[in-house]
């Protein structure tokens, strides 16, 4: 399996690449296949790099409902980077998970992704862990836009005109 995905001001923002093919589950237990199984025009990929991130990753989740609304093509999916566990490691991450999450539409998309950090994150320009990473993609895994942190009215607008310029 190949490896993959996941202050108060925007690190860096840039585009191009593609998001690395990557196979997990969701929160649910469904298979899922990233880019592959993206199924909207445009896909917002909050990655989550450390436990620390969660917070950023909850200021664009506190986004999410009025983003949507502007832009109906537009999914989101949170994929926290885990690291290799076992099984058990694994289980026992989920069912903490799962205990934090109870909604089910929460839970369709939470993919923990349980890879290598420094070979996926090098695939897309990356080359620390010291802030979550923000990706709006297309439907085939393309990297139209990508931010750094927490969000903030200079990450959103130019988040908003790349979801304008690309629908």
């Amino acid at each position: 399996m190949r490896a993959l995905l996941w202050l108060g001001l925007l690190l860096s923002t840039a585009s191009g690449g593609e998001l690395p093919p990557v196979e997990g589950h969701d929160l649910t237990g469904r298979e899922v296949r990233l880019p592959a199984d993206l199924g909207s025009p445009h896909t917002l990929v909050l990655m989550g790099l450390r436990r620390a991130h969660q917070k950023q990753v909850d200021t664009w989740l506190a986004e999410v409902e009025r983003l949507t609304g502007d832009h109906p093509g537009l999914d989101v999916v949170q994929t926290p980077l885990m690291g290799p566990q076992n099984r058990l490691v694994r289980g026992i991450v989920e069912s903490a998970m799962r205990a934090q999450f109870k909604d089910r539409a929460q839970r369709e998309r939470l993919i923990p992704l349980y890879v290598e950090p420094e070979p996926f994150l090098a695939q897309l320009g990356i080359s620390d862990r010291d802030a979550a990473v923000v990706l709006l993609v297309d439907g085939g895994g393309a990297v139209l836009w990508m931010g750094r942190g927490s969000t903030g009215p200079e990450p959103l607008a130019e988040l908003q005109a790349t979801l304008t310029s690309s629908e």
